[in-house]
């Protein structure tokens, strides 16, 4: 399972690169997907040259330095932990009252201080770890739940309005053979694309390109193969951290980290991103590729290889592949773990952690000058509130920045806590008013600034909070053994009393009966219905629910306005574009009050729509279609549909 892990950075990696290539060259996906095999089999016979499959194995703790802790290093241990908790306490529970100042403050102090630890200790500590071998019982376990969630994201349906985007992509790309360059949702590349999603990403182009060749709809790939696999490998990479940075209790970290994830499915958090959007590569890149590339920066620190290398460069390609978010996430968590590094006056170590940001920086300065990100409009950001959405709030939150200040304290001693030092300190300085809402500013990224947050891989530091020492355990060896469970039960209990499940109701999800796409079956079936109708020639208006479905399953038949929010980030669309799309949706929704005959018919010619269908009880905006030249086609439940 490690080698397939490895493998699948690699030839991700490798696509993103062919996909570069094709967007340069202009060349047709038949052609990348070739150059993507040969590809492939070069990495097939890497891997088998270098053991990648070795790389992976369990670190565990080195044996204890005899004699007693100096006086020095213990206050600085307690006072460590104390601070940690502290912060993360203040950063859970401050919509109780408590200000918010305290969680940076004492997230600082906290990281200051086991830097000050860690650095104080003997070198060997940090410099050399003892290889050992992988637990086969807890590999089995993590390799089951991976596989059930693989199988359970399939019934899973949490409908998504960012699909629009991401899934129009790759039905675009299967049905063109193509690379979308410019906009493909109100028009056929007639003006740039939208200016919050550069075409940094290859995952969507991938996912069309092999919808094309099969000979599939791309939402099936996207949905019933590409979901799955994800979603294994993601479980699958937690369980690959865990074994680096644990120093024991492999498999109730493990336990520990997922129930976190299960029972973390509100908003944007991380259990919302894993099971409930692991399609899109966002949700990819936090939940996959975060806890990879700690693992691949973590090997390469510790042992140096021209294979860690390798694979550290891969991780920051296959990241970019994934997501835009990779361009300002990825230097973050190169800075954390470089940083501590550097302190550490580990110089060639540093030096080549940078490289995993080398290619995300480079895809964003190109996109910088080629396709400008202009600043799209968003409430203003600030600390507390990128906590709520990242990391919630109440016990959930408390718990994961118990687990951010604390993990210095409880990862392994070496490159694994010196990182956790390195993230600790990167989320105080984060969290410190002004500097969330300061780099949204200058980055153009204030609407998904609560984003820099997935710098902290949540799930694993949460998981290591099952490692809590127990101080009889050592006495008693017997007795010890069998307590050690208590700190994961402890802490799933409360995750699971305080929690929301992935699953919930809640979140806005349902379960299907089979595997489905993840979007509402009834109004699938309603815009099939009306995309497959005898209509004119011309874009389809309707109600905002049908424009939204669209898009998600042909490309060749497009929509007045499939989302409203994409209409005011289009860089190059007129107000004139722009007004006579929203006038034309709330006709169609029935909005009082009506427009005018003329203003409507002038509308109607501009954007060229030949079909329009609206609520049967809406008999105002019907006879407005009709006074503007449309007549009854046909109906279609409550939908009744003109035509030009």
């Amino acid at each position: 399972m490690d080698g397939l892990t490895h493998f699948a950075v690699l030839a991700f990696a490798a696509w993103t690169l062919v996909y570069d290539v094709g967007l340069a060259a202009h060349l047709g996906t038949t052609w990348l997907l070739v150059m993507w095999a040969l590809c492939a089999a070069a990495i097939v016979v890497g891997l088998a040259r270098f053991r990648a499959t070795a790389v992976s194995q369990a670190v565990p703790e080195p044996a204890p330095l005899e004699g007693p802790l100096p006086a020095r290093r213990h206050a600085l241990a307690i006072a460590g932990v104390v601070l940690g908790i502290g912060a993360g306490l203040a950063a859970g529970l401050h919509p109780l009252g408590l200000p918010w100042v305290w969680t940076p403050l004492l997230g600082l102090a906290s990281a200051v201080s086991g830097g000050a630890w860690l650095l104080s200790g003997d070198t060997k500590r940090v410099h050399t770890p003892v290889p050992g071998e992988a637990p086969l019982a807890g590999s089995v376990l993590a390799a089951c739940v991976a596989s059930a969630a693989a199988i359970f994201s399939l019934y899973i349906v949490r409908p998504t309005p960012d699909d629009i985007y991401y899934l129009s992509r790759s039905v675009w790309t299967a049905q063109h053979g193509q690379i979308p360059v410019r906009d493909i949702l109100f028009t056929n590349q007639m003006i740039k694309p939208i200016a919050a999603e550069p075409p940094i990403s290859s995952i969507e182009v991938l996912d069309g390109a092999l919808a094309r060749m099969l000979g599939i709809p791309a939402a099936t790939v996207t949905y019933e193969i590409a979901l799955p696999v994800l979603t294994f490998i993601a479980v699958w990479a937690v369980w690959l951290l865990i074994r680096r940075w644990a120093p024991g209790r492999y498999a109730l970290c493990f336990i520990a980290a997922m129930v976190y994830l299960a029972w973390t499915g509100g908003g944007a958090s991380f259990g919302a991103y894993h099971l409930g959007t692991m399609w899109e590569g966002k949700a990819a890149f936090v939940s996959l590729m975060v806890p990879l590339l700690y693992f691949y920066l973590t090997d390469w620190a510790e042992n140096r290889t021209r294979r860690g290398l390798v694979l550290v460069i891969a991780s920051g390609v296959a990241a970019a592949g994934l997501s835009s978010a990779a361009v300002y996430v990825g230097p973050l968590i190169t800075a954390a773990v470089a940083v501590p590094l550097l302190f550490n006056r580990m110089f060639k170590e540093a030096l080549g952690t940078a490289l995993s940001s080398a290619y995300p920086l480079a895809a964003g300065l190109v996109v910088a000058v080629r396709f400008p990100v202009t600043h799209v409009t968003s409430i203003p950001f600030t600390a507390p509130m990128a906590w709520t959405w990242a990391m919630k709030v109440g016990v959930v939150g408390a718990v994961g920045g118990v687990a951010l200040w604390t993990a210095p304290w409880l990862a392994r001693r070496g490159v694994p806590a010196l990182i956790a030092v390195g993230i600790a300190g990167l989320a105080a300085v984060l969290m410190m008013p002004g500097v969330v809402g300061l780099l949204g500013g200058r980055l153009g990224i204030s609407a998904v600034i609560s984003r820099v947050l997935w710098v902290v891989p949540g799930p694993v530091l949460v998981g290591l909070l099952a490692a809590v020492p127990l101080p009889f355990a050592e006495r008693f060896r017997a007795t010890g053994r069998m307590l050690t469970p208590i700190p994961a039960g402890v802490l799933s209990a409360a995750l699971v009393v305080s929690g929301i499940p992935v699953w919930s109701f809640q979140n806005g999800v349902t379960i299907a009966a089979h595997p489905s796409w993840k979007v509402s079956a009834a109004w699938l079936k309603r815009a099939r219905e009306v995309t497959r109708a005898d209509h004119s020639r011309g874009d389809i208006l309707s109600t905002w629910q049908l424009m939204e479905t669209v898009p998600l399953f042909t490309a060749t038949i497009r929509v007045v306005n499939p989302r409203s929010y994409y209409l005011h980030i289009l860089p190059t669309a007129s107000t004139q574009f722009i007004d006579d799309r929203q006038l034309l949706t709330a006709l169609a929704d029935g909005e009082a009050p009506l427009p005018s005959v003329a203003k409507v018919r002038a509308a109607l010619t501009r954007v060229g729509v030949g079909y329009a269908c609206v609520w049967h009880s809406h008999t105002s905006s019907i006879r407005l279609l009709e006074t503007a030249g449309f007549v009854r086609a046909a109906r279609f439940g409550a939908l009744q549909c003109l035509r030009r």
